[in-house]
């Protein structure tokens, strides 16, 4: 009987040494750093999700952007209407150049946009539906025009030399003022 009983002893300190043993738990969860907490909002200095990065870079000066982009480009000194002006270029692909209004206030803001880049691809950013779209030609080149009004154009758009060029207007402008600045830009 005492056989029996150590015997017993041992297999129970047996089992009780591999029960209480060290086993591999799984590191604590990190929290995702993509997914929002419900309910809540991010407060300064925090972030949920995540961002690409913003490929445009602010330039002082037209030479500056020349210099990010590899590549230069020509446009209008001003806009009439238009004394806001920022540039901003994307790195070896593209130089654009916003002239606003200056409002702040969403209903009276209007601008008109410059962009030349790269290739042979519409680089408007523009994914509005227009219905009036006509092709003219302007000082040599084939030059698109969409709007939603006769005469008044939102989105022009050509290619020339290997570079794609786009002028955008949120109020929109006239053939004429849009052939005006085809000339200009280069």
């Amino acid at each position: 009987m005492k056989k029996i009983l150590v015997i017993l002893l041992a297999l129970i300190t047996v089992f009780g040494i591999t029960a209480c043993g060290k086993t591999e738990t799984p590191a604590p969860s990190q929290p995702d750093e993509t997914a929002q907490p419900s309910g809540e909002e991010a407060t300064e200095g925090e972030t949920y999700g995540a961002y690409m990065a913003n490929p445009w870079q602010d330039c002082n000066t037209l030479e500056d952007a020349a210099k990010v982009a590899g590549f230069e480009i020509a446009v209008p000194d001003r806009i009439e209407g238009y004394p806001q002006i920022v540039i901003t270029a994307m790195e070896k692909k593209m130089i654009q150049v916003y002239y606003g209004n200056g409002s702040f206030d969403y209903d009276k803001a209007q601008d008109v946009t410059i962009r030349k880049g790269i290739g042979n691809e519409d680089i408007s950013g523009d994914y509005n539906e227009y219905s009036k779209k006509i092709t003219q030609t302007m000082h040599g080149v084939d030059v698109t025009l969409k709007g939603n009004t006769d005469g008044v154009f939102n989105n022009a758009s050509w290619y020339q030399g290997g570079y794609a060029y786009s002028i955008l207007a949120t109020e929109g402008l006239s053939a004429q003022q849009i052939e005006n600045m085809v000339e200009l830009v280069k």
